[in-house]
């Protein structure tokens, strides 16, 4: 008998493979390859939610009439109702890794590294809502206004029930390009730079730990799972890094002058480039003379999606630098209420902004006698004071006004236009990363 609120998995077999090879046996050219399998710890939060279930906790709220003393109390349907549940299941998240690599001397102390690297995701945790309206009964739960508990499967917990329910659905695959030059030169310098150009495919984010339904994370139709297939939200397709540390000459022969003001500098930069991150557009209502809530009807409105506009960028080319996606590749306009055929916009289909950063830092080394030395440091981060937006900041909300088929929601099956008023601010970055900054500094070193 299992003890354990869930199966647990027994023994998990991990292995692990690597070869190396000297090509021409002089050790300037070797390629290298690996793969295995990886276990990775799961999140704690959907567990530690758990405890909210009844038996672990039994919540009960009443009314009563105080002038009244005869009044009954009436509690709520409330009292024994689940909020998590957990698919009886003994999987274990895991991902299989391979790589293969050449590394070649091109100059002398001057290596270049170009690799493959492929990572695939298995049984990654994911969650719906187990209480979700079927198909059958979506258009009549917008009609509803999402206020009829009999569509829900479980309808005796009232039409707001939802219940979190956790199995493993989730599935990745990552293939990478990546390569790194290297070289080393005088007094210990070194120059490093390093490109990757990949793509990362999810069906959820995988840049949370939320410990209930999210609209990044959540099965957007549990009947429909190829719904959510798409760029995960740590998809960058492009990444170079560069950076460089120089040594200049400690003048040891010169004078004490020159060697004081001329001898032992360093100069050290870092420059990061990115693409931006993959973005998902989200519709949880739409407004107008009729409010409609959740248009997909599926009962949890967070992660409704738009349609998308064919032959429209989805990134925005305008002259406001804060106008990040481009409001005119979406519309509602078509959208069948509650029907499963919508052709919704899809996950991480829009790219958030991209980054550049330099930053520079000049060293003097100064021997003060004895062992006791010191190092004046000039910092400058951001040096050509680049303007990045933060892409958490862009709101990438779609909530614009309709008209429905019908002048009341209760008959009304499809939106037949759309406005999107500016004030909405779709698709605008709100806040921006650090602007230049530069800070001096004294370390001392006994």
């Amino acid at each position: 008998m299992n003890r354990s609120l869930q199966p647990n998995p027994g023994v998990l077999f991990a292995p692990r493979l690597g070869v190396a090879w000297d090509v021409n046996g002089d050790g300037k050219t070797a390629v290298r390859a690996g793969l295995g399998a990886f276990y990775v710890r799961e999140r704690v939060n959907s567990y530690l939610n758990i405890v909210s279930n009844p038996p672990s906790v039994a919540t009960i709220g009443g009314t009563r009439s105080f002038d009244n003393p005869l009044t009954p109390e009436a509690f709520g349907a409330s009292f024994g109702s689940p909020s998590i549940g957990f698919a009886q299941e003994s999987n274990a998240s895991h991902n299989y890794q391979w790589n293969i690599a050449i590394e070649r001397e091109i100059a002398h102390n001057t290596t270049l590294e170009v690799a493959y690297v492929g990572n695939k995701g298995i049984d990654l945790v994911q969650n719906n809502d187990i209480n979700g309206v079927a198909p059958a009964n979506r258009l009549a739960w917008v009609q509803s206004a999402n206020n009829n508990a009999n569509l829900r499967p479980i309808g005796i917990y009232g039409a707001s029930k939802q219940i979190t329910f956790w199995d493993h659905s989730g599935f990745s695959i990552y293939h990478g390009l990546q390569t790194q030059l290297v070289s080393r030169f005088g007094n210990g310098s070194q120059f490093q730079a390093s490109y990757t150009f990949s793509k990362f495919i999810a069906n959820s984010a995988l840049a949370d730990a939320y410990g209930g339904l999210n609209r990044d994370f959540t099965t957007t139709d549990a009947t429909n799972p190829e719904l959510d297939r798409g760029p995960s939200a740590t998809d960058r397709r492009h990444i170079f890094n560069a950076s460089l540390v120089l040594n200049l000459p400690k003048l040891d022969g010169k004078s004490g002058v020159t060697k004081a003001l001329f001898g032992d500098w360093q100069i050290g930069s870092i420059v990061i480039a990115e693409s931006g991150s993959a973005m998902t557009v989200y519709t949880p209502n739409v407004g107008g003379a009729i409010n409609v809530a959740g248009p997909l009807g599926t009962g949890y409105n967070d992660n409704n999606r738009p349609l998308r506009v064919a032959g429209v960028s989805c990134s925005a080319n305008t002259g406001n630098k804060e106008q990040i996606l481009n409001p005119d590749a979406f519309t509602m306009t078509g959208f069948k209420l509650g029907a499963t055929d919508n052709a919704i916009a899809g996950r991480g289909i829009c790219v958030g902004p991209a980054s550049f950063q330099a930053d520079l830092s000049l060293y003097k080394n100064l021997h003060l006698g004895g062992k006791v030395s010191a190092q004046l440091r000039f910092d400058v981060f951001n040096v050509f004071n680049t303007v990045n937006f933060f892409a958490g900041s862009i709101n990438n909300t779609y909530t614009p006004n309709v008209t429905l088929d019908s002048a009341s929601l209760a008959t009304a099956t499809k939106i037949t236009s759309t406005s999107l008023p500016a004030s909405q601010n779709f698709g605008v970055a709100s806040r921006a990363k650090d602007p230049r900054q530069a800070q001096f500094g004294v370390k001392l070193m006994f």
